[in-house]
């Protein structure tokens, strides 16, 4: 099968597809290989549970985001190594019993056994932010349950 695009200049065969695709999915960062089936299901019953740190130190304000956002520790922003961007999860914390719904703009965290890293802001609302880390339970949302949940 071959696509043409752009009135026939350029031809896309299904190799060059292929090509592609191996060039794209999955992502390496840090040797660490984030295969596209690791992407979490955005419905209703999708959890994880696991250690969330935070970051926003004066290293991190303005810099680019995974999303191209520039990023700011004032706004309730996250990095997920595989939800897609722009996603709102709710995070709560299990020490605490506090909680706060983010945007994923980010990749990350890079430290092994960690789920998320919430921007300074989020993690001051959970209550984490003295301790560094906090056991929390994420929860991605859809929009009817981000319109419903009380900040």
């Amino acid at each position: 099968m071959q696509v043409y695009a752009n009135s026939g200049s350029h031809k896309i065969t299904s190799h060059r597809i292929r090509k592609l695709k191996k060039r794209v999915m999955p992502y390496t960062l840090h040797k660490n290989r984030h295969p596209a089936d690791m992407i979490i299901s955005t419905d209703e019953t999708a959890f994880q549970s696991g250690i969330a740190s935070w970051y926003g130190g004066r290293h991190t304000q303005r810099r680019k985001t995974a999303s191209g956002s520039t990023f700011n520790n004032q706004n309730f922003t996250a990095a997920h190594p595989t939800l897609p961007l722009g996603s709102k999860v709710l995070v709560k914390s299990e020490d605490t019993g506090h909680s706060v719904i983010v945007t994923i703009n980010d990749r990350g965290p890079f430290v092994k056994h960690r789920i998320i890293d919430l921007s300074k802001a989020a993690a001051a609302k959970i209550g984490m932010l003295s301790r560094g880390t906090a056991h929390v339970t994420i929860k991605p949302l859809n929009n009817i349950e981000v319109a419903e949940t009380p900040q």
